[in-house]
């Protein structure tokens, strides 16, 4: 079977290195000049950066054994620390009693109290969309102020267009006062923990690619999808550009997509 997999961020690489290995001629399209996607990132003199805020949470062994072997190390347990700047401040994210004490607007704290006690008093457990459900565990004002700002601007998108899962990966299921708790007294709180490779982010990709390639795929960076040839109802071929303007036609029994839909069609 011959497989051409759109797209060498994460979901690429796995659905390229899941078909090589088992035995499909496989192809990954990637446009960039690397692989990765948003999970890639850049080295300069000796530092590692991530091109996006990335950290990596499982608690499958499977999926640990994998990113392991792709790494080739064990990967490194570490304490998020994360911090909002708001009007010249810089504030815990997510957010605990004391950061809404101390903004200095008291008007805005009131209304952010008052906003959160009504949304913990109202019971609700959230809507289906990202707004819907922090609006209803921490409430409007707070969400206004904290929230949709530091979301909107890190996706590009609006709130209410994100799914409930990356809002249920985002914040604690404690709330602002059991935060505070869990801070004065030094109590470890799953949610704060999380693995990173050694050498930055991008080593998880890099590492992917290397398997892919040794289970016999071929990695085509910087190509563009060009054209998707189907008859019968079916894909047969699809023609890719390389970044000097060379097309090349790659015959496809099927092909996965991880490329945005727009982007698709």
């Amino acid at each position: 079977m011959r497989a051409v997999v759109l797209g060498g961020g994460i979901a690429g690489l796995t659905a390229g290195w899941a078909l090589a290995s088992s035995g499909a001629g496989t192809t990954v399209i990637e446009a960039a000049p690397f692989a990765g996607g948003l999970a890639s990132g850049f080295r300069d003199r000796g530092y590692t950066f991530d091109l996006f805020s990335h950290r990596l949470w499982t608690r499958d062994p499977e999926v640990l054994r994998l990113v392991e072997s792709w790494v080739g190390e064990p990967l490194l347990a570490r304490r998020k620390v994360s911090r909002i700047l708001l009007e010249g401040r810089l504030y815990n994210y997510p957010i605990d009693l004391r950061d809404l004490l101390s903004v200095r607007s008291g008007r805005l704290a009131l209304r952010a109290l008052a906003g959160y006690a009504g949304a913990r008093l109202a019971g609700g457990t959230g809507g289906e969309d990202y707004r819907t459900y922090l609006e209803a565990r921490y409430g409007g004002p707070l969400f206004d102020t904290f929230f949709g700002p530091y979301t909107e601007k890190l996706t590009g998108c609006r709130a209410q267009e994100l799914s409930i899962d990356l809002a249920i990966g985002a914040v604690p299921a404690a709330g602002l006062v059991a935060q505070l708790v869990h801070r004065l007294i030094g109590r470890t709180d799953p949610w704060d923990d999380f693995l990173y490779p050694r050498g930055g982010f991008m080593e998880i990709p890099e590492g992917m690619a290397r398997a892919f390639r040794r289970a016999g795929g071929s990695l085509l960076l910087a190509h563009r999808l060009r054209t998707i040839r189907c008859r019968g109802g079916r894909v047969r071929h699809i023609e890719v550009e390389s970044a000097d303007g060379r097309v090349a036609t790659l015959e496809a029994d099927q092909v996965v997509s991880t490329i945005p839909p727009a982007a698709l069609l």
